[in-house]
């Protein structure tokens, strides 16, 4: 990949998991990742549609791509407590943010 972040193979390695169990979470969240051994550098990309779109059988609104590293897993458990406590309303709020204020307000969820 462009930015070296992971392995050329961990985006194969998102969609064989996102195969063999979904990983939305419940109010249009779903948090896709791949195996942590393919990442070089933990990133969360994170991607909002104010209107939402199927994920499976899913409406989903915000997407938070992970690739986090095995020493950086704790985050993982972390960023899913904070998403889990989210819901239809804070979603639907977020998603309809611009992209400043959207990445703020997440900033400030997941600090706490």
């Amino acid at each position: 990949m462009a930015c070296h972040a992971v392995q050329e193979d961990y985006i194969h390695t998102a969609l064989l998991r996102e195969k063999a169990s979904s990983t939305y979470i419940g109010h249009g969240v779903t948090m896709p990742h791949g195996d942590p051994d393919k990442v070089l550098k933990t990133h969360v990309l994170l991607f909002k549609h104010s209107e939402g779109f199927y994920w499976q059988e899913h409406e989903v609104k915000l997407v938070f791509f992970l690739a986090i590293t095995p020493q950086d897993i704790h985050m993982n458990k972390q960023l899913m407590h904070v998403l889990a406590q989210l819901d239809d309303s804070a979603v639907e709020h977020l998603s309809r943010l611009d992209e400043v204020a959207f990445k703020q307000e997440i900033f400030g969820l997941i600090q706490g």
